[in-house]
């Protein structure tokens, strides 16, 4: 059953529902920046900044929060912060284009009386943003099955792929709002792509000002869109009619049993199980297993994306190509 949240008159025009409902799609979010002593003033006042962050002593940091940011300082080295520039300016329920970044750096540098341009990146996010079709809670976990090398968390409402250093996150943007901030806005899916650290070496950007560039700023994007891409997505089996011998009948019926126990996520965890039980005689036997499900269940012939990814598809792909229209 579709679900629909009773909107309030202020909540109405948070976001159009419309194709491409947002100023920018793609859009800038957590960073944790370093400001160095040798970018901050000999005469700067910390003692009117550690009002200003309710300061609190932690072993040998002195830590607070600005606004939605955590600062923790270190007199004798330097400032780190942490925090969405975007929720920070435009607020939780609106798209920061990426050249309105270099604003809102600037309002908060004159608020702390910092120079923040001029911190290096310790982490850095960005996320793509839609209105679904449908209702949102349906594009969550089962969509999305494998990213090479990424280990897969689900959740209720999405599923992280992450590593040491990267993560890539879908979830429900809407079903956030609505239970951290009261917050209606119908069917938000959103992508998130995170450089947890080795910033520089994954992706070459070093500083904060090097964002406010199209060209740099598109490196995260491109890392997020081609992330995106290798992701292995749900398939559904064709219409059974369509079939032509008796070889596709077999086998589509497989497809069909794959489908029905849960999809090939499942049947390769049975297969573990049957593996962990010792079933097999040898570990070829399993792998032989394991490719004859993965060749069936991707066979163009019998399967398609299931029609939820095509959406997204569609969609990342008509942002993606417009990027050109931000400069």
């Amino acid at each position: 059953m579709e679900r629909f949240y009773n909107t309030s008159p202020s909540d109405e025009n948070i976001i159009s529902q419309t194709y491409t409902p947002f100023s920018s799609t793609f859009e800038p979010d957590t960073l944790r920046i370093y400001l160095h002593n040798s970018y901050i003033e000999d005469n700067y006042d910390f003692n009117l900044l550690y009002e200003l962050i309710k300061a609190e002593q932690k072993g040998n940091r002195i830590v607070g929060r600005y606004r939605n940011f955590k600062i923790s300082i270190d007199s004798s080295q330097g400032i780190t912060l942490t925090g969405s520039f975007s929720n920070y300016y435009v607020g939780k329920t609106k798209i920061l284009p990426f050249n309105k970044l270099k604003d809102a750096v600037s309002k908060l540098s004159d608020e702390l009386g910092l120079s923040l341009h001029e911190a290096r990146l310790y982490r850095v996010d960005v996320n793509w943003n839609t209105i679904t079709d449908k209702d949102v809670s349906t594009y969550t976990h089962h969509l999305f099955i494998d990213l090479p090398r990424f280990k897969r968390l689900e959740q209720d409402d999405g599923v992280t792929f992450k590593t040491q250093s990267k993560a890539l996150i879908f979830y429900n943007k809407s079903k956030e709002l609505f239970e951290k901030q009261n917050k209606i806005v119908k069917n938000w899916f959103r992508i998130e792509f995170k450089l947890l650290k080795n910033v520089k070496k994954n992706s070459g950007l070093s500083k904060l000002k090097e964002l406010y560039s199209f060209s740099k700023f598109k490196i995260l994007v491109d890392m997020l869109y081609n992330y995106y891409n290798k992701v292995k997505k749900k398939i559904v089996p064709k219409n059974f009619y369509d079939l032509k011998n008796v070889k596709y009948f077999l086998n589509y019926l497989i497809v069909k049993g794959i489908e029905n126990s849960g999809g090939i996520e499942a049947i390769y965890k049975e297969i573990e199980q049957l593996d962990s039980e010792n079933k097999f005689t040898s570990r070829k036997q399993k792998y032989r297993l394991r490719l004859k499900m993965k060749t069936i269940s991707e066979n163009n012939e019998l399967t398609t994306l299931h029609p939820l990814v095509v959406e997204l598809n569609q969609k990342i792909n008509f942002s993606y190509k417009n990027t050109k229209t931000w400069i």
